[in-house]
């Protein structure tokens, strides 16, 4: 696999520096076949450098008793760390990631929202 980018170096591999976060929200026509998504998912946990943490997930509305419905219709979310944003560029580039798009879209009924942001360190 050829690869568009410079390796990240020592220090921008550094989570503890500059963590950004992506989260995406997706309106879904139907379920997307979950084995293939798990492959998709875990192929890009092994393959993308500089990506901390990737979570995916369906909407759960009875989570809690009383919760109260904020989704406007989206019912999946995806979630991810990077070590900073030069990561993130990374895994928006890779093959993986692209065909994780491509997988997503066949089965989207609406664009999804995308916020990118960099992680606050807050001690609780």
């Amino acid at each position: 696999m050829t690869t568009s980018y410079k390796p990240l170096t020592e220090e921008e591999m550094d989570h503890h520096t500059n963590p950004v976060c992506h989260i995406v929200l997706f309106k879904f026509k139907a379920e997307p076949d979950e084995e293939t998504l798990r492959k998709l998912l875990n192929t890009i946990r092994k393959n993308i450098p500089g990506l901390i943490s990737l979570y995916f997930g369906k909407e759960r509305p009875n989570i809690f008793k009383g919760k109260t419905d904020r989704t406007h219709g989206y019912t999946h979310a995806l979630f991810s760390r990077h070590v900073n944003a030069r990561a993130l560029e990374i895994y928006q580039k890779h093959p993986d990631h692209v065909k994780l798009g491509q997988f997503f879209q066949k089965h989207s009924a609406a664009p999804p929202i995308a916020v990118d942001y960099v992680a606050i360190n807050a001690k609780l």
